[in-house]
């Protein structure tokens, strides 16, 4: 028996949908089994965002007790609502795994070997047209680290990892990867994060919508606008006399951007996997864009933001670590709200400038699921882990 559960935003515990699913034949002895409009249910009307499951129980003798039970992973959606004016946007979610397994060893700094979990398939058979893919360590002593995947140079069972790519969250491939489990995941693209089909396009820059991101080898944010493109829109770098489509431009795990519709509100619908394991984010001495991993608002402690794991706390505020949160993502304005990684009496905490009163704003829920924020880091951070949210 299947059940779809859900969870909405504010609601602890999964309950089941009560919806009829379209069931057909897939051939090869298998059935298409489809839940429609689960955002426009009895359960999810009115959410602009919750949580879905699939379990499954296995009945054999039809007593209504199960003799095995399992659960899918969960999914999360969201629709999300731009009006005219530039919002903060992150994509704390994953596309579906296309493989896991754990590695057998570490080939001249530069290959993974799956064979064992490969067996007797390919790797080859999950890479799709046009996309392109990456590793996440999902358990073991790198938990949270990502690799760019040079899918050309891989085998059926081996594993060769970009390491000039600069998404890599480590420079080298550790032998000591031996044994940790991997999830081979696709990139999510401007194409599937910013759908040109529901943004405004147009032959003027300043008056097309527009992504903003931060360029981390500069430390200066970058423009992509919508060119109309003689009626096929394309997403395209500003300044590129070229007009070359950025569609295909991999959106990281770890980036933030801004969008800013100019030409009319958009409402932009996002779905993914939510991220179990650890997360890294690693950090610029500087200016970060960052964004989340994982769509549930977190606080700076929350996300391990402490001396321990190497941010600066000190009592000159010019010299200390800061977070600069975005207000016009939910106020009519353009200003940001800052904290300052206080070093007071010997005591560590994120203070909110302008508090006269030095109030710990360490567990304040300061970073919105689906937002990103500025992270001003002076030394530079490189192993910012993250730890999963407790259900």
């Amino acid at each position: 028996m299947l059940t779809l559960e859900m969870m909405s935003s504010e609601g602890e515990v999964f309950s089941p949908v009560n919806g009829v699913p379209e069931v057909s034949n897939a051939g090869a002895g298998l059935e298409q089994v489809i839940f429609r409009a689960v955002s426009q249910s009895a359960e999810g009307l009115g959410e602009t965002h919750g949580f879905v499951r699939l379990r499954v129980a296995l009945d054999i003798d039809e007593n209504a007790t199960p003799e095995a039970e399992a659960v899918t992973p969960v999914w999360n959606w969201k629709r999300r609502s731009l009006p005219q004016r530039p919002q903060t946007f992150c994509m704390p979610l994953v596309r579906k795994d296309v493989f896991t397994g754990a590695v057998d060893g570490v080939i001249t700094g530069l290959t993974l070997d799956l064979t064992t979990a490969v067996g007797t398939g390919s790797l080859a058979s999950f890479w799709g047209t046009g996309s392109s893919y990456y590793i996440e360590v999902i358990g073991g002593d790198h938990e949270g680290h990502r690799w760019d995947i040079d899918e050309a140079q891989s085998t059926a069972t081996m594993l060769r990892i970009d390491l000039s790519n600069s998404r890599n969250t480590m420079a080298t491939l550790p032998i000591t990867l031996q044994g940790d489990l991997v999830a081979i995941r696709a990139h999510w693209t401007f194409n599937d994060l910013f759908p040109v089909s529901r943004f405004s396009s147009n032959t003027a820059q300043n008056l097309a919508d527009r992504v903003i991101m931060l360029d981390r080898a500069t430390g200066l944010l970058r423009e992509f606008w919508l060119f109309t493109n003689s009626g096929s829109p394309k997403w395209v770098l500003s300044g590129d006399a070229r007009l070359t489509s950025q569609n295909g431009r991999v959106v990281d795990a770890a980036e933030g951007a801004f969008l800013h519709a100019r030409g009319t509100p958009v409402t932009l619908p996002q779905a993914g996997v939510a991220r179990t394991n650890a997360f890294v984010c690693p950090l610029r001495a500087g200016m970060n864009l960052v964004g989340a991993g994982w769509a549930v608002p977190m606080s700076p402690l929350d996300r391990g933001m402490t001396t321990l794991a190497g941010f600066k706390a000190d009592p000159d505020a010019s010299k200390a670590d800061r977070i600069h949160v975005w207000r016009g993502d939910v106020e009519s304005m353009e200003a940001y709200t800052s904290y300052t990684f206080m070093d007071f009496g010997g005591s560590q905490f994120w203070d909110k400038m302008g508090d006269a009163d030095l109030v710990d704003s360490g567990l304040e829920p300061l970073f919105d699921a689906w937002r990103a924020a500025f992270v001003i880091s002076r030394a530079g951070n490189a192993t910012w882990t993250q730890q999963p949210p407790t259900p």
